[in-house]
Parts: C-alpha cells; structure tokens; sequence
C-alpha cells in the first residue's frame, strides 16, 4: 500500500475512531431499555449525540423520523472523508432497495406511500417524484443498476402475479448488485454471505408455512451464500420440523434453533434476526484492530445501524 494511500486510511480510520467514542455506552443502553415510557427515553437521549435533534421534537409521532435523520447525517459524515466512498454506498443499498419496494407496491395499491420512503441513500427524492409516474416510466427515469433490477422483477411478477415477487425480486437484484460491489474484498464477501444465509433462511420458513412453491423458492432464495441455494432446495419439500432439524447442522445451529422455537410460539423471526444480528457484529469486531482498511469503517456503520435498531424497539 503506497504512503499516500496508508495516510488516507490513517486519517479516516481516525475520524471513525472519534465517532466511536458517541455511540451509547452499555449503562446508557441497559437504561434506555428498562425506560418506561417515551419520554423517558426521550431525557435518556437528550444528554447525547441525539440530544440536538431530541429537541426539535414536537410530538412522539417524529421520533422515528428523527432516528432515520440522525443515520443519514452519519452516512453523510462519513462519506465526506472515507477514502472510498463506493464502500460507505455499499452499505445504503438496502434503502434505496427499500424505496424502490415502496414504489412499486404503491403502483399495485394505488396508494402514494410517501411516508414510507427513508431519506438515504440515492434515490429518495427521485422516487418521490415517481410517485405520480405511470410504472411503465419508472425504469426509464432510474439510475441504470436500479432500472434494471424494477424491469427483472416486474417481468417475474407480470409472469406469476405474486405480491410476494416484488419484495423477492428487488432482494435478488439488491444482493447481486452487493455482491458485485465486495467481490475485491474477503472481509465484505464473509459478511455478505453472512447476511445472504440470513436471508435465505427466512425466507425458506416464511415460504414453508405459506405453502409456497418450489418454483417460487428458486427464484426467491439468493446466491452466493454460505448455505448452498440447492441444498436449501433439497431440503423444502420436507416437513417444517425435519427442514430446520436439517437446517441446524449447519454453522447456525444454535441460532437456527433458538429463533424457529421462538417464531414458532410467537409467529416472529424478531429473535432469529437479533442472534444474527449479534453473530454478525461479532465477525466485524474480530476485524476491529485491523488498522487501515474498510474493516473500521463496516465495523462503525454497523454498530451505529444496530444502535438505532435498538432505540427504535425500547
């Protein structure tokens, strides 16, 4: 790495090391958690970083706007000084990703779902103004990667008319463009693959308990993950119990089973997703003293996400 390139990184894994030092500390989270209402957590806030945007609070129905807020401002910063900022964009795929899954729903509903577009990313405000568009527009007015992804999933959709297709397909599209961004990057490639199991295994249980097609499952599991998409395959037309008992002789074992016995009573992946969630900042902190490099920088973002993630469920 020339010194140039090293000075770079050295600065910047500096300014991410400050930014650290702003996220909630274990007390200040443990105290958010055990808050009793909202304005409670609203006090515990208002003596951090959140502090400012805390008082521009009028009422408690902004509060999720302000937490979206403050996650943009922090892309923002870190983008102006990250050395590569295609890597900081890798990580606000999912929102733009998200927006286009609003926008196209909305065409299906007739319904303009402004309010559920996320402010970052790219593509926010061009979305908002495809709100008024035919869908046959759409594509034409999109950045190129993101009009191909509506095309590919709209022909799948026109072909099986399944709601279901829309969120799957963009999910596709959305992984394949990921994958393509961190293929120069062992460490982005292990958490990609992390992500994409995590993916591929809801989806897997989702689509068993709908009763959902072995047609629908290969196009709507994902590839390049760390579970093979034809073992997954192999394992559907099984019943639900042999399927995640197959399933938990994988490396998520304990994970897999923890979070099927708590979807199974409560009817919710909310548990599966957190133990990912925590396997997950486990592998980035293992990278944690890696001195230049994006490790630092993926290591921020997702802890900051994870933060924000946390707040908005206290």
């Amino acid at each position: 790495m020339e010194v140039k390139s090293v000075n770079k990184y050295a600065y910047s894994v500096g300014r991410i090391k400050a930014l650290e030092t702003k996220l909630l500390d274990r007390d200040k989270v443990d105290r958010l958690v055990e808050a009793d209402s909202i304005d409670a957590v609203l006090r515990l806030l208002s003596e951090t970083e959140y502090g400012d945007m805390i008082a521009e609070i009028k009422s408690a129905e902004e509060f999720e706007d302000i937490l979206y807020r403050e996650l943009e401002r922090k892309y923002s910063v870190v983008r102006k000084f990250y050395p590569d900022p295609a890597l900081v964009d890798l990580f606000t795929l999912k929102y733009d990703f998200h927006n286009l899954k609003v926008l196209i729903k909305s065409k299906f509903s007739d319904k303009e779902e402004i309010g559920l577009l996320i402010h970052i990313g790219f593509i926010a405000d061009v979305v908002s103004k495809l709100m008024k568009e035919d869908i046959s527009e759409i594509p034409k007015k999109l950045p190129e990667a993101y009009a191909r992804a509506v095309e590919r999933t709209l022909d799948q959709f026109n072909t099986s008319k399944d709601p279901q297709i829309i969120d799957s397909g963009l999910d596709v599209e959305m992984f394949d463009l990921m994958y393509k961004f961190s293929s120069q990057s062992n460490f982005l490639l292990g958490l990609l693959k992390m992500y994409i199991d995590l993916a591929n295994i809801k989806t897997l249980i989702r689509s068993k308990k709908l009763g959902k097609s072995q047609k629908f499952l290969e196009y709507a599991l994902l590839e390049n993950g760390g579970l093979p998409k034809d073992i997954l395959l192999k394992t559907y037309d099984k019943s639900l119990d042999t399927m995640v008992s197959e399933l938990c002789k994988s490396e998520y074992g304990k994970i897999i089973a923890e979070g099927i016995e708590h979807y199974e009573k409560e009817g919710s992946l909310i548990l599966f997703e957190k133990l990912f969630d925590d396997l997950i900042m486990g592998h980035v902190k293992k990278a944690k003293y890696v001195a230049f490099g994006l490790e630092p920088l993926a290591g921020y973002i997702l802890a900051k996400e994870s933060e924000i993630k946390l707040i908005r469920m206290v």
